[in-house]
């Protein structure tokens, strides 16, 4: 269920160059807001449904997930019509988005994609639709967590060197394996200038999918 009725306000968003190099797989309110985006129920509202890592948008504690974004720089936006504004930004610059907070929303929407003709398409994984929808299949997947850091790190430490928290404590292949995606994550920004957001591999068969999140030399490892 949602509610239109919230409070509205603005907020001023700095955009510059350095902030839009997350890839050709970057949306463009990933690559020049920070905002991941979906939207609600109707398919034409747009909602905030998560924050890029390090950006501008996530330490700004006026935006929350949830939202609902009503217009950027004065122009109303909906699903159909957000990449066509978007494109019209030119960084360096500041943006101004106008947002109302949503009681009640779903939150269970599909995230937004754009294509070449700078239409927005639906785009929702098969894993997210079968964790949001309960299929029992999720019950038998395997899930990892790691956090580490970099910090005093050497080739001749100990195995749990650096090894903040991992989950499960058993049998976790991603911990085991955690230095070459600490590799990954230290050297792609120096040879592409972007970060990693997410490695696929094999395991047993099975395609995992290990998704980064890193700040200064501290990596939390989600597969």
């Amino acid at each position: 269920r949602e509610s239109q009725e919230g409070e509205c306000r603005e907020v001023t968003l700095s955009v510059t160059q350095e902030d839009n190099n997350l890839g050709r797989r970057a949306t463009p309110a990933e690559n020049l807001l920070g905002l991941i985006l979906s939207t609600f129920s109707d398919k034409t509202r747009i909602m905030v449904a998560g924050f890029i890592p390090n950006s501008q948008a996530s330490k700004n504690r006026t935006i929350k997930v949830g939202d609902w974004l009503k217009s950027i720089n004065g122009e109303d936006i909906t699903n159909d019509t957000i990449n066509l504004v978007l494109n019209k930004i030119t960084p360096p610059c500041e943006v101004i988005l106008k947002l109302q907070r949503v009681a009640e929303c779903d939150v269970t929407q599909p995230s937004l994609s754009h294509d070449v003709h700078n239409k927005v398409t639906i785009t929702q994984s098969e894993l997210v639709q079968q964790i949001v929808s309960g299929n029992s299949d999720c019950e038998r997947m395997a899930y990892w967590v790691v956090y580490a850091t970099q910090e005093g790190v050497t080739e001749c430490g100990p195995a749990d060197q650096g090894l903040l928290y991992h989950f499960p404590r058993q049998d976790n292949v991603l911990s085991a394996a955690r230095g070459s995606f600490i590799t990954i994550n230290h050297l792609l920004p120096e040879l592409t200038t972007s970060s990693p957001i997410s490695t696929s591999i094999t395991y047993e068969g099975q395609l995992i999918h290990v998704i980064y999140t890193s700040e200064n030399k501290e990596l939390l490892l989600l597969a």
